[in-house]
């Protein structure tokens, strides 16, 4: 039965909600199973398949369909995701050092810095909706990184959503940590793919 008006708003809200709720779960559940640093990329990428599917209008089996692209991506997705942590590591350590400085140079620097994590962030999400986007580039290359890339700078207010986006995701697991489990990287996977899924 189609529901129309306030009613069936509120229960598309709803029905959302309980997808990304979910999809949050299946993400945190995966993430431990890769053992924290090399299972969130992949989780990332098969959430961001299944919101990809659920945005087309279809609904596929949610755990056959994670649970698939998850272990298609897994090798692929961290030779990705390693070199940008360690590379996050290299940005916060460099933030480390910039409190040793004052005034401009302080500002610059650490204003700098910031934007630099950021972007790398930002990537990181966009590059999964591009992988996560069709079966044949599950198995990815430099063509999709290099796509990732110029749909970021060709779009900035998309990017600078996605930036947004992404900030109150950290705020929000920072101050509410409890929530973490069921509204944070879907949260961010969500706005990606609004955002830069060509579907």
């Amino acid at each position: 039965m189609q529901l129309g008006g306030t009613s069936g708003t509120i229960y598309r809200v709803s029905e959302w909600l309980m997808r990304l709720a979910f999809l949050n779960v299946l993400w945190f559940v995966f993430t431990l199973i890769g053992l924290g640093l090399f299972g969130f990329y992949p989780a990332l990428i098969a959430a961001c398949r299944m919101l990809g599917e659920w945005k087309c209008g279809r609904n596929p089996r949610y755990l056959k369909t994670f649970v698939s692209v998850y272990k298609q991506v897994f090798l692929r997705a961290n030779s990705v995701a390693l070199p940008a942590l360690f590379v996050t590591g290299v940005i916060l350590f460099n933030l480390l050092i910039i409190q040793n400085f004052d005034g401009f140079i302080y500002y610059f620097f650490a204003i700098s810095t910031f934007l630099m994590l950021l972007f790398l962030w930002c990537w990181l999400a966009v590059l999964a909706v591009v992988i996560g986007s069709s079966e044949a580039r599950l198995t990815f290359g430099r063509k999709e990184l290099k796509e990732a890339m110029v749909q970021m700078l060709h779009a900035p207010l998309k990017l600078a959503a996605l930036a947004f986006t992404l900030i109150v995701v950290y705020l929000t697991i920072l101050y509410i940590p409890g929530i973490v489990p069921f509204y944070s990287v879907s949260i961010l996977a969500w706005a990606a793919v609004s955002l830069f899924s060509k579907a």
